[in-house]
């Protein structure tokens, strides 16, 4: 529980940690929507060397928060989020908070303990060797790194959170930050009566209900153990469902119940049946909408149906497994979409992650991508008691059940459930990461 004491004491961190994230999303803000990208920069440099100054690890703490700007930095590229060129902002921050912890964090037993996912991140890259070798592009190369910053940069800084004793400031200010995100897009979702998905800050839907729906996740599972009162769980938790009802986002929907399901079954909510009461109403609540969401686009002619989300997603699945056809062990090369040679559907981005590693890498590279995942899971699976690996790991499953519906490799979104995992795996097993962090905040 947070006695005044915890407050006190945990204060100054947080509210460095606030002011900081706050400067960092304003820069990315003015930068992408302005194209000003040196000023931004510069500003940029400025507070970030002034927190390695104070603590290096607090930048990994933004990178943390950066997850909400994934506007464009490159003045060339589309300055909107979910663009498929450029860098964005969170990329930007988890790249460098990354750089800074590898050296922080080699042979430490933090590391160690991450021995698994990257085994795991390993032979994904040695299955991609193929394709990088047979369809050499800049755009692979850039991709490549970006992967590797997404999951293995992910887990590097959020154990080297852990190791700094920084989990709980984090975790909560993000949770402050992700609630007033979520207020608003309700508030956008009730302005248009809830007919039309909501999408503030000019966040693509299916990015901000993704978001909203892994903060439910955590607030659900974590709320209490990060020191919130009942009242502020509940509330907490209703307005993060809330905002993943009002983005109409199916995707996110699904991953919420496919995160819930993996904490149900872990016992991560054993010891409550209201908990678990409140997990099943929930997710029913979601299949259904879910249900009739998908049925009213189903249920139209088919000249409309090919131009509504669903009809135009089949069609996009359908080239991706053609393309996939013409090259079926190597596939055709990371970011194919983007080399504007294979028509229309072709030059978007599969929904489906199966059918985008088939396409990319081919069978060999959706081979690792597996190895990838089940390293993940057993690493998770079998540290399930400790809260946070539980949680990390209803993230990550949370995210490949959405990825079976949407573009899987997406700035901000992955990361999220593996900084979290992260922080779970780099704590020892006797001990829990939130018990730690609270020590941390008060020694």
């Amino acid at each position: 529980m947070m006695t005044p004491e915890r407050i006190r004491a945990a204060a100054p961190t947080i509210l460095v940690v606030a002011v900081t994230a706050g400067a960092a999303f304003t820069v990315g803000a003015i930068g992408g929507h302005l194209g000003t990208t040196p000023f931004a920069i510069l500003i940029g440099v400025v507070v970030v060397g002034a927190i390695v100054l104070l603590r290096p690890a607090l930048v990994g703490v933004v990178s943390l928060l950066a997850i909400f700007n994934v506007y464009r930095v490159s003045a060339g590229a589309s300055a909107n989020p979910g663009a498929m060129t450029g860098i964005s902002y969170s990329d930007a921050a988890l790249a460098g908070a990354t750089l800074l912890a590898v050296p922080s964090m080699a042979r430490t037993p933090e590391i160690r303990r991450l021995g698994l996912p990257l085994l795991g991140l390993a032979l994904y890259f040695v299955a991609l060797l193929p394709t990088f070798i047979l369809n050499h592009s800049h755009r692979a190369d850039a991709e490549a790194f970006h992967r590797f910053i997404l999951v293995g940069g992910a887990l590097v800084v959020g154990a080297w959170l852990t190791r700094d004793r920084l989990v709980k400031p984090a975790l909560l200010t993000v949770m402050v930050m992700g609630f007033v995100v979520g207020v608003v897009t309700i508030i956008s979702g009730a302005a248009h009566g809830f007919t039309q998905p909501a999408s503030p800050f000019g966040l693509n839907k299916n990015y901000g209900g993704a978001l909203q729906g892994d903060l439910a996740v955590i607030m659900i599972v974590l709320g209490r153990k990060l020191g919130l009162n009942r009242i502020t769980h509940l509330i907490g938790a209703a307005v993060f469902v809330g905002a993943t009802f009002a983005t109409h986002s199916r995707g996110s929907m699904l991953g919420i119940c496919a995160g819930l399901f993996i904490t149900i079954i872990g016992g991560g909510l054993a010891r409550s049946r209201v908990s678990q009461a409140i997990v099943v109403v929930l997710t029913a609540g979601l299949g259904l909408f879910m249900y009739n969401s998908i049925q009213a686009q189903m249920n139209v002619p088919t000249n409309e149906f090919k131009l509504n989300p669903i009809g135009v997603r089949q069609q996009v699945e359908q080239e991706a497994r053609r393309i996939w056809r013409t090259s079926p062990w190597d596939g055709v090369g990371l970011k194919y979409f983007t080399s504007g040679n294979y028509g229309h559907f072709g030059s978007q981005a599969p929904n489906n992650v199966v059918d985008n590693e088939l396409a990319e890498s081919g069978i060999i590279g959706l081979t690792g991508f597996v190895a990838l995942a089940g390293c993940v899971g057993v690493a998770g699976w079998t540290r399930r008691k400790d809260a946070y690996v539980l949680t990390g790991l209803a993230l990550v499953v949370g995210h490949l059940a959405h990825g079976q519906v949407d573009v899987y490799w997406q700035a901000g979104l992955v990361p999220l459930p593996y900084l979290v995992l992260g922080m779970g795996l780099a704590a020892p097993p006797s001990r829990d990461p939130v018990e730690r962090a609270v020590a941390g905040v008060t020694a």
